[in-house]
């Protein structure tokens, strides 16, 4: 997810043309499978992991260090940044953190 958060924030820099943004609402709504002909990037990512759990004889890491790993990126815990109204996207939804 670190570059997919990473493409988004440069798309959606202020130094990029105003011009390209609805472009990165285009990739975005392919990503979330919201595009005809599009699977839902998760759903990929699901099949993958499931895979990866299935193959006999797998070490896992603790639970405590899964957390630990969680609470030093806030990015996996807050989501991904979301298109802000300056972006002149007209589609998708605004929302700002608390």
């Amino acid at each position: 997810m670190g570059r997919f958060s990473r493409d988004f924030r440069v798309l959606l820099d202020d130094q990029v043309a105003a011009e390209r943004r609805p472009a990165s609402l285009v990739r975005l709504r392919k990503y979330a499978g919201l595009e005809p002909g599009y699977t839902p990037l998760a759903d990929g990512l699901r099949k993958l992991t499931e895979l990866q759990l299935a193959k006999p004889n797998m070490i896992y890491p603790s639970k405590a260090s899964v957390e630990t790993a969680l609470s030093r990126n806030a990015l996996y815990v807050d989501g991904s940044p979301t298109f802000s109204s300056d972006t002149n996207c007209k589609a998708g939804r605004n929302r700002t953190r608390s």
